[in-house]
C-alpha cells in the first residue's frame, strides 16, 4: 500500500466514524425523547384511571338503587294484580 493509499484509507474510515458517530448522537436524542413521551403518556394513564376510578358507583349505592328499582317493580305488579282481579 502507499502512503497515498494509506490516507484515502484514513479519510474513508474518518468519514463512516463521523457518520456513525453522527447517528449514534440522533439515536440517543430520540431514545431521550421517547422515555420522556413514554413518561408524559404513562402519566396521563394514570390520571385518566383515577377519573374513571373515581366515576363508578359505589357497591352499596348500586344495590340501594336496585332494591329501590325492585320495590317499585313490586308495587307495580301488585297494582297491576290487583287491577285484574277488579276486571
Amino acid at each position: 500500500m502507499t502512503f497515498e493509499g494509506v490516507d484515502v484509507f484514513d479519510w474513508l474510515l474518518g468519514a463512516v466514524i463521523a457518520v456513525v458517530s453522527a447517528m449514534w448522537t440522533m439515536l440517543r436524542g430520540e431514545r431521550k425523547a421517547a422515555k420522556e413521551d413514554h413518561s408524559k403518556l404513562a402519566e396521563r394513564v394514570s390520571q385518566i384511571e383515577l377519573t374513571v376510578a373515581g366515576n363508578y358507583v359505589p357497591r352499596e349505592e348500586y344495590n340501594e338503587n336496585f332494591r329501590e328499582l325492585k320495590r317499585s317493580l313490586e308495587r307495580i305488579e301488585e297494582k297491576l294484580g290487583s287491577k285484574a282481579d277488579k276486571d
